[in-house]
């Protein structure tokens, strides 16, 4: 969610780990920020959970989230 709205919802069935998450970053991010209008320069923010500090997470919102 954002100032400019809400973006896709994700359900989880079952627990959640780092693979889950990195779904989730795959699926949904981008298409969330096209559907809010965010601008290309967009801050993607998440607190320190160990599934967002992951290194496969860390490294698909290197290279995946506009900087």
């Amino acid at each position: 969610m954002s100032g400019k709205g809400v973006g896709t919802i994700q359900f989880i069935d079952g627990t959640m780990d780092k693979h889950v998450y990195n779904n989730i970053l795959k699926n949904n991010v981008k298409q969330s920020a096209l559907k809010m209008g965010m601008p290309a320069n967009y801050m993607f923010q998440q607190d320190n959970d160990s599934k967002h500090t992951a290194e496969i997470n860390k490294l698909w919102l290197i290279w995946n989230i506009p900087k």
